[in-house]
């Protein structure tokens, strides 16, 4: 069991509304692999320690006990850990999809028991962690020493041309684009696209996110009020 525990990998990530991409609350979060795990998201995020292995993970919205968004995906989980975001969909969507079949609302989300070893491990390296720290600043400096300048933010350097257009793709395409799409709408390569939107997201006009083995590019501050 202290093996178990001690080698359990974190998945994590955020659940959004594909309508909105806005974050979703009250989602109920599955990893079905060698045993089923579930988690229940509060406020739009979630995580779990679990086994690495081979998972199907789901994430289901009830709305009064109707199925409203659903997403699944299969995925291997490393002893790393791994962060997946989930983007719902309409349950009809799935409907005539050759072995699916719509879940039934869970009467009751099972709680699930806590093993305290990893947080107690946690918390003696943290200790540690902060008694090697305090030794550190506390420790005498030699005499002579400048005082250290502080770091300047790097600035918003003005977009080119490139830069633009893919802005502008995104608002004529309702704030969000796959990336592959972009790429063959500016008809560059791979690499040159990721490095557009890199820059854009670096510094705060576009989101990224990660959809099974693709990317969806959104555009920050974009709302359907907008257009």
């Amino acid at each position: 069991m202290l093996f178990a525990a001690l080698h359990a990998a974190n998945l994590s990530g955020s659940v959004y509304s594909m309508d909105s991409f806005d974050a979703v609350r009250g989602v109920v979060i599955k990893a079905e692999g060698a045993s089923t795990y579930q988690t229940f998201s509060m406020d739009g995020t979630y995580a779990m320690d679990i086994p690495a292995g081979e998972y199907t993970v789901k994430a289901l919205y009830y709305v009064e006990g109707n199925l409203e968004g659903y997403a699944e995906d299969r995925i291997t989980l490393g002893e790393g850990g791994a962060s997946y975001d989930f983007v719902l969909f309409a349950p009809d969507e799935f409907e005539g999809v050759v072995g699916f079949d719509l879940p039934e609302v869970d009467e009751e989300i099972p709680e699930r028991k806590e093993d305290w070893t990893p947080f107690i491990v946690g918390a003696a390296v943290l200790l540690i962690v902060i008694a090697v720290a305090y030794f550190l600043l506390t420790k005498k400096k030699p005499e002579g020493k400048g005082v250290r300048k502080e770091e300047v933010p790097p600035q918003k350097h003005e977009l080119d041309e490139e830069e633009k257009k893919v802005l502008e793709i995104l608002k004529e395409s309702e704030g969000m684009r796959n990336q592959k799409e972009l790429r063959e709408i500016m008809k560059c390569t791979e690499a040159k696209m990721s490095l557009l939107i890199s820059g854009l997201e670096a510094q705060g006009y576009v989101k990224r996110i990660k959809k099974g083995r693709e990317n969806i590019v959104k555009l920050k501050g974009y709302s359907s009020a907008s257009r």
